[in-house]
């Protein structure tokens, strides 16, 4: 189960004719990509905050996620909000920095660098439809609905 999991959230870093016959074709992929491994640890992040566990397991993982959420941090200059819902095909770039805030990434979304999804001051969120691409430079907050396959410019 997790490594279909993976395999869903790793699907737009992958060439489109690569058979990823090897687990070590695999691990170097992950390694060059800092998006993907900023989804990875989204996923762990959310798994910690979003799922009942039993208390000291779960204050465990909590102390645990600090130091690594400030190296993740410092590795991808990617931050997503483990409220996110992101769905399986999205695709971080690997250069600038992200930060992610939203109630909901839709599917197949690509988020280029340099961009900040996040809350307004009433605590409002943007929600991102299925298909979007986000380019570069921009500033989404409040509470906004972006449709499906909608292509966003800065200005």
């Amino acid at each position: 189960m997790l490594i279909d999991t993976l395999n869903k959230y790793a699907n737009p870093y992958f060439p489109a004719n690569s058979s990823r016959s090897s687990a070590l074709y695999t691990f170097s992929i992950i390694l060059r990509n800092k998006g993907l491994i900023a989804i990875i640890y989204h996923l762990f992040e959310r798994f910690v905050y979003k799922n009942n566990l039993i208390a000291p397991f779960k204050s465990t993982l909590k102390i645990i996620n600090i130091p690594l959420k400030m190296i993740m941090l410092i590795i991808t200059k990617i931050d997503i909000s483990y409220d996110t819902q992101m769905d399986p095909g999205v695709y971080l770039s690997n250069k600038g920095r992200i930060i992610i805030g939203a109630i909901s990434l839709g599917d197949n979304c690509r988020i280029s660098s340099n961009v900040t999804i996040g809350m307004d001051l009433n605590g409002l969120k943007p929600t991102i439809g299925n298909s979007v691409t986000i380019s570069e430079n921009v500033v989404i907050y409040g509470d906004i609905n972006v449709g499906d396959s909608v292509n966003i410019l800065p200005g």
